[in-house]
């Protein structure tokens, strides 16, 4: 579903501190030395201390960045959006844009653990070995599904096809989810597409905005023949 692969921001946000900076870089260092070590010593090998003696911190520190040395290992990172900051991550919507605003709120959420394309590649070799790992997914999606959710629903107000004054929250919600279950389908086939046949590190910019475009492409097309 749409948190199985999780998430690049297209918002324009202040440059971080020295302080998030250096947070920043010793959750990326631990998110490696997670993997490398499950690739190399197998997923019990991949002990909390393990991990947080490669990634020269103490236990108590990793404990500051991850519940659990699964969700280092996926990456997994739950992110809070204030409602004031959705037209900052999808940007302006048109009535018939609905699609790609989703599309865009999912990849703003995924960003952490799509950036590094080798990064991305490994995890998805070790939940192939070890397909356990995706109850953690599972996990992360009941923990966000109500804040996208309720989202989701902001974003359909925007669209007069959705949303009319005899709708109910039930309603709105039930939309809310089934939109999110078909555009995070899409997000994950565009990305598995990208990581199989891009050899770079790094993702950039106008890799992210075709990888989103794909995705909405997608959505459309089986819309269509669906009508």
């Amino acid at each position: 579903m749409y948190a199985t692969i999780l998430f690049v921001s297209f918002s324009a946000a202040p440059a971080p501190g020295l302080r998030d900076r250096k947070r920043a870089e010793t959750r990326a260092e631990l998110e490696q030395a997670a993997v490398d070590l499950v690739l190399g010593e197998g997923l019990d090998g991949a002990t909390i201390e393990a991990i947080s003696q490669r990634a020269s911190v103490s236990p108590r520190t990793f404990f500051n960045y991850f519940e659990s040395k699964d969700d280092a290992v996926l990456g997994i990172v739950d992110t809070t959006f204030p409602l004031e900051t959705l037209s900052e991550i999808v940007g302006d919507q048109d009535d018939d844009d609905l699609v790609q605003a989703v599309t865009r709120l999912l990849f703003h959420t995924l960003a952490p653990s799509i950036g590094n394309v080798k990064l991305h590649a490994a995890r998805t070799e070790i939940i192939q070995r070890y397909p356990q790992l995706l109850r953690c997914q599972m996990t992360q999606l009941v923990r966000m599904s109500e804040q996208l959710t309720a989202l989701t629903v902001e974003l359909m107000k925007r669209d007069p096809r959705f949303l009319t004054a005899e709708s109910d929250a039930s309603e709105a919600s039930a939309q809310a989810e089934v939109l999110l279950m078909l555009c995070g389908g899409a997000v994950r086939s565009a990305v598995r597409t990208w990581v199989a046949d891009n050899s770079a590190t790094d993702y950039s910019a106008t890799d992210m905005t075709d990888v989103e475009h794909r995705a909405v492409t997608l959505i459309r097309e089986v819309l269509e023949k669906l009508q």
